[in-house]
Protein backbone atom coordinates (compact mmCIF):
# COMPACT_ATOMS: atom_id res chain seq x y z
CA UNK A 1 0.00 0.00 0.00
CA UNK A 2 3.02 2.23 0.54
CA UNK A 3 4.04 1.89 -3.11
CA UNK A 4 0.92 2.44 -4.36
CA UNK A 5 0.28 5.59 -2.68
CA UNK A 6 3.98 7.06 -3.46
CA UNK A 7 2.47 6.20 -7.43
CA UNK A 8 -0.69 8.26 -7.18
CA UNK A 9 1.61 11.04 -5.20
CA UNK A 10 3.83 10.99 -7.56
CA UNK A 11 1.50 11.54 -10.62
CA UNK A 12 -0.43 14.32 -8.92
CA UNK A 13 2.46 16.07 -8.54
CA UNK A 14 3.26 15.74 -12.86
CA UNK A 15 -0.63 16.12 -13.33
CA UNK A 16 -0.23 19.41 -11.66
CA UNK A 17 2.90 20.60 -13.36
CA UNK A 18 1.12 19.69 -16.77
CA UNK A 19 -1.76 21.72 -16.40
CA UNK A 20 0.27 24.75 -14.60
CA UNK A 21 2.72 24.65 -17.95
CA UNK A 22 2.38 28.83 -19.31
CA UNK A 23 1.49 29.10 -22.56
CA UNK A 24 3.74 30.00 -25.12
CA UNK A 25 3.37 33.56 -27.02
CA UNK A 26 3.47 32.82 -31.03
CA UNK A 27 6.36 34.60 -32.84
CA UNK A 28 6.18 38.42 -33.55
CA UNK A 29 5.31 38.87 -37.71
CA UNK A 30 7.75 39.91 -39.67
CA UNK A 31 7.09 43.42 -40.96
CA UNK A 32 6.32 43.21 -44.27
CA UNK A 33 8.89 45.46 -46.71
CA UNK A 34 7.61 48.01 -49.08
CA UNK A 35 7.82 46.84 -52.78
CA UNK A 36 10.52 49.69 -53.59
CA UNK A 37 12.80 47.82 -51.09
CA UNK A 38 12.10 44.48 -52.13
CA UNK A 39 12.87 45.53 -55.97
CA UNK A 40 16.46 44.08 -57.01
CA UNK A 41 18.93 45.74 -58.91
CA UNK A 42 21.68 44.52 -61.31
CA UNK A 43 24.48 42.87 -59.69
CA UNK A 44 27.25 44.74 -61.78
CA UNK A 45 27.28 47.60 -64.25
CA UNK A 46 27.74 45.04 -67.57
CA UNK A 47 25.75 44.45 -70.08
CA UNK A 48 25.05 41.09 -68.70
CA UNK A 49 24.19 42.03 -65.28
CA UNK A 50 21.39 43.93 -66.53
CA UNK A 51 19.74 41.17 -68.79
CA UNK A 52 20.15 39.33 -65.77
CA UNK A 53 18.09 41.90 -63.47
CA UNK A 54 15.02 40.87 -66.16
CA UNK A 55 15.43 36.95 -65.30
CA UNK A 56 14.91 37.76 -61.46
CA UNK A 57 11.74 36.33 -59.99
CA UNK A 58 8.94 38.58 -60.14
CA UNK A 59 10.46 41.00 -62.95
CA UNK A 60 8.16 42.13 -65.93
CA UNK A 61 7.92 40.80 -69.36
CA UNK A 62 10.05 43.46 -71.60
CA UNK A 63 6.90 43.85 -73.89
CA UNK A 64 4.95 45.27 -70.31
CA UNK A 65 7.20 48.16 -69.98
CA UNK A 66 6.04 49.73 -73.38
CA UNK A 67 4.65 53.11 -72.85
CA UNK A 68 6.25 53.38 -69.15
CA UNK A 69 8.38 56.48 -70.45
CA UNK A 70 5.04 58.16 -71.02
CA UNK A 71 4.20 60.35 -68.46
CA UNK A 72 7.75 61.86 -68.74
CA UNK A 73 7.00 62.34 -72.59
CA UNK A 74 3.93 64.11 -71.63
CA UNK A 75 6.04 66.29 -69.01
CA UNK A 76 8.41 67.11 -71.00
CA UNK A 77 5.98 68.55 -74.01
CA UNK A 78 4.15 70.28 -71.96
CA UNK A 79 6.92 72.63 -70.10
CA UNK A 80 9.52 74.16 -71.15
CA UNK A 81 10.55 75.48 -67.54
CA UNK A 82 13.84 73.40 -66.13
CA UNK A 83 12.42 73.79 -62.20
CA UNK A 84 9.05 72.40 -63.97
CA UNK A 85 10.61 69.33 -65.23
CA UNK A 86 12.80 68.86 -62.54
CA UNK A 87 9.73 68.93 -60.24
CA UNK A 88 7.13 66.99 -62.48
CA UNK A 89 10.11 64.57 -62.76
CA UNK A 90 10.45 63.65 -59.32
CA UNK A 91 6.44 63.91 -58.52
CA UNK A 92 6.86 60.73 -61.23
CA UNK A 93 9.02 59.22 -59.63
CA UNK A 94 7.68 59.38 -56.40
CA UNK A 95 4.29 58.45 -57.50
CA UNK A 96 5.31 55.14 -59.22
CA UNK A 97 8.91 54.47 -57.95
CA UNK A 98 8.96 50.39 -58.74
CA UNK A 99 7.32 51.45 -62.26
CA UNK A 100 10.16 53.62 -63.29
CA UNK A 101 12.71 51.07 -61.64
CA UNK A 102 11.83 48.34 -63.93
CA UNK A 103 11.00 51.32 -66.83
CA UNK A 104 14.41 52.73 -66.64
CA UNK A 105 16.65 49.62 -66.53
CA UNK A 106 14.38 48.58 -69.23
CA UNK A 107 15.04 51.17 -71.00
CA UNK A 108 18.75 51.30 -70.94
CA UNK A 109 19.24 47.58 -71.73
CA UNK A 110 16.45 48.45 -75.01
CA UNK A 111 19.44 51.03 -75.59
CA UNK A 112 22.48 48.80 -75.31
CA UNK A 113 20.78 46.22 -77.60
CA UNK A 114 19.68 48.69 -80.24
CA UNK A 115 22.95 50.13 -80.89
CA UNK A 116 24.33 46.91 -82.16
CA UNK A 117 21.34 46.43 -84.56
CA UNK A 118 22.01 50.20 -85.85
CA UNK A 119 24.73 50.63 -89.12
CA UNK A 120 24.76 54.22 -88.81
CA UNK A 121 26.56 56.81 -86.59
CA UNK A 122 24.24 59.47 -86.53
CA UNK A 123 21.22 57.03 -85.87
CA UNK A 124 22.82 55.42 -82.92
CA UNK A 125 24.01 58.87 -81.85
CA UNK A 126 20.56 60.31 -81.78
CA UNK A 127 19.69 57.29 -80.29
CA UNK A 128 21.89 57.64 -77.38
CA UNK A 129 20.60 61.39 -76.84
CA UNK A 130 16.92 60.60 -76.80
CA UNK A 131 17.23 57.74 -74.38
CA UNK A 132 19.30 59.57 -72.03
CA UNK A 133 16.89 62.45 -72.27
CA UNK A 134 14.86 60.19 -70.19
CA UNK A 135 17.35 57.43 -68.09
CA UNK A 136 19.05 60.91 -66.47
CA UNK A 137 16.22 63.10 -65.64
CA UNK A 138 14.60 59.92 -64.13
CA UNK A 139 18.15 58.83 -62.37
CA UNK A 140 18.31 62.37 -60.69
CA UNK A 141 14.76 61.89 -59.92
CA UNK A 142 15.59 59.03 -57.44
CA UNK A 143 18.71 60.75 -56.01
CA UNK A 144 16.54 63.45 -55.19
CA UNK A 145 13.38 61.75 -53.72
CA UNK A 146 15.28 58.48 -52.29
CA UNK A 147 18.92 59.65 -51.65
CA UNK A 148 19.70 56.48 -53.79
CA UNK A 149 22.46 56.96 -56.72
CA UNK A 150 22.12 53.42 -57.98
CA UNK A 151 20.45 54.60 -60.66
CA UNK A 152 22.65 57.51 -61.63
CA UNK A 153 26.01 55.46 -61.44
CA UNK A 154 24.45 52.92 -63.63
CA UNK A 155 23.88 55.84 -66.71
CA UNK A 156 26.73 57.21 -65.96
CA UNK A 157 28.84 54.03 -66.23
CA UNK A 158 27.10 52.59 -69.10
CA UNK A 159 27.72 55.79 -70.73
CA UNK A 160 30.69 56.32 -70.29
CA UNK A 161 31.53 53.08 -71.71
CA UNK A 162 29.16 54.09 -75.06
CA UNK A 163 30.61 57.37 -75.51
CA UNK A 164 33.69 56.23 -76.47
CA UNK A 165 32.30 54.22 -79.41
CA UNK A 166 29.18 56.19 -80.27
CA UNK A 167 30.59 59.62 -80.10
CA UNK A 168 34.41 58.89 -79.95
CA UNK A 169 35.01 60.51 -76.98
CA UNK A 170 35.25 59.88 -73.23
CA UNK A 171 33.06 61.83 -70.27
CA UNK A 172 34.06 63.81 -67.42
CA UNK A 173 32.27 64.23 -64.19
CA UNK A 174 31.35 67.91 -62.45
CA UNK A 175 32.38 67.64 -58.84
CA UNK A 176 28.46 67.77 -58.04
CA UNK A 177 27.97 64.74 -59.39
CA UNK A 178 31.27 63.59 -58.36
CA UNK A 179 29.47 64.41 -54.65
CA UNK A 180 26.04 63.14 -55.06
CA UNK A 181 27.71 59.30 -56.16
CA UNK A 182 29.57 59.38 -53.13
CA UNK A 183 26.64 59.68 -50.93
CA UNK A 184 26.06 56.66 -48.28
CA UNK A 185 22.80 56.64 -46.66
CA UNK A 186 21.29 54.20 -43.64
CA UNK A 187 21.15 50.73 -45.83
CA UNK A 188 17.70 50.59 -44.28
CA UNK A 189 16.44 54.13 -45.37
CA UNK A 190 14.41 56.23 -43.35
CA UNK A 191 10.47 56.11 -42.70
CA UNK A 192 8.85 59.55 -43.63
CA UNK A 193 5.70 60.80 -44.34
CA UNK A 194 4.54 60.67 -47.98
CA UNK A 195 5.56 63.75 -49.63
CA UNK A 196 2.89 65.95 -51.11
CA UNK A 197 2.68 65.49 -54.90
CA UNK A 198 0.57 67.02 -57.77
CA UNK A 199 1.69 70.54 -58.11
CA UNK A 200 3.27 70.15 -61.87
CA UNK A 201 1.72 66.64 -63.05
CA UNK A 202 -1.70 68.34 -61.57
CA UNK A 203 -1.42 71.29 -63.49
CA UNK A 204 -0.77 69.55 -66.97
CA UNK A 205 -3.37 66.88 -65.94
CA UNK A 206 -0.61 63.70 -65.96
CA UNK A 207 -1.13 60.90 -64.07
CA UNK A 208 0.98 58.56 -62.30
CA UNK A 209 0.76 55.38 -59.97
CA UNK A 210 0.35 54.83 -56.54
CA UNK A 211 2.25 57.64 -53.74
CA UNK A 212 1.99 55.26 -50.88
CA UNK A 213 5.23 53.60 -52.56
CA UNK A 214 7.05 56.75 -50.98
CA UNK A 215 6.63 55.94 -47.93
CA UNK A 216 10.57 54.12 -47.61
CA UNK A 217 13.68 54.77 -48.87
CA UNK A 218 15.12 51.93 -50.85
CA UNK A 219 18.66 50.66 -49.29
CA UNK A 220 21.56 52.48 -50.35
CA UNK A 221 24.64 50.70 -51.81
CA UNK A 222 28.64 51.42 -51.44
CA UNK A 223 30.53 53.20 -54.04
CA UNK A 224 31.36 51.17 -57.02
CA UNK A 225 34.72 50.17 -57.19
CA UNK A 226 37.77 51.76 -59.14
CA UNK A 227 37.29 48.88 -62.01
CA UNK A 228 33.47 49.43 -62.19
CA UNK A 229 33.41 52.92 -61.80
CA UNK A 230 36.00 53.81 -63.99
CA UNK A 231 38.52 56.93 -64.04
CA UNK A 232 37.04 60.42 -62.07
CA UNK A 233 35.73 62.18 -64.04
CA UNK A 234 32.82 66.48 -65.34
CA UNK A 235 28.28 65.56 -65.29
CA UNK A 236 27.57 69.08 -66.04
CA UNK A 237 29.67 68.41 -69.92
CA UNK A 238 26.88 67.86 -71.95
CA UNK A 239 26.80 64.55 -74.22
CA UNK A 240 26.31 66.49 -77.60
CA UNK A 241 25.41 70.15 -77.88
CA UNK A 242 21.73 69.00 -77.39
CA UNK A 243 21.74 66.22 -75.00
CA UNK A 244 21.18 66.75 -71.44
CA UNK A 245 24.04 67.00 -69.03
CA UNK A 246 24.10 64.11 -66.19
Amino acid sequence: MHAFAKILTTGAVLAGLGCSTAAVAPPPVAPVLPPLVQVPHPAGSDLGDLQALFLEPGAPRRDQLTGCADPFLKLKSATASRDELRTGTREIVAGDPVALHWCFYGKLLELEEGLKKEPYVEERQKTVVDTYGFLVPIARGFQAEFRDSRYLRMAIGRYRRLSEWVFFRKVEMSKETTSLLAEIENPFGVWRAPAEMGSVLKKYGIEVGDPKATLVAPPETAPLSPERAGEPVSVEQEIQPEAPTL
